[in-house]
């Protein structure tokens, strides 16, 4: 979201904590709610279903989440030095090829012969 979910009371420091990654969906949304007295506010994430893009080939793929997270362990500074906007543009795109490059070498793909299935839209 666009507004922080966390709010420090030790440090003059808000932060997003809550994101997510999406796969053949055009359109999302997420936006912080400030619903609850905490420090950190929950999230509602919107997905417009008539956007859905077509996948190509059915496909089945598998991750093994101990390998990416060793990757991302070994790979992603956890506080990067940020003094300028191009250290956050830079520090965007590392975490990016990071996060790209764990899903790669701990993901498997195969095919899978079926017919596909259309789902209705919740009402």
């Amino acid at each position: 979201p666009l507004q922080p979910t966390y709010f420090s009371n030790s440090y003059a420091l808000n932060a997003t904590l809550d994101f997510a990654v999406v796969k053949n969906i055009s359109a999302a949304e997420a936006v912080a709610i400030n619903a609850l007295p905490s420090d950190h506010n929950p999230v509602w994430f919107e997905f417009l279903l008539l956007n859905v893009l077509p996948i190509p080939l059915r496909s089945l793929t598998t991750t093994n989440w101990n390998r990416f997270q060793d990757i991302i362990s070994r790979n992603i500074p956890g506080n990067p030095a940020i003094n300028s906007i191009r250290d956050i543009e830079e520090a965007i795109a590392k975490f990016e090829c990071g996060i790209n490059t764990a899903i790669n070498l701990s993901s498997k793909t195969k095919s899978i012969n079926t017919v596909s299935q259309i789902f209705p839209l919740l009402t």
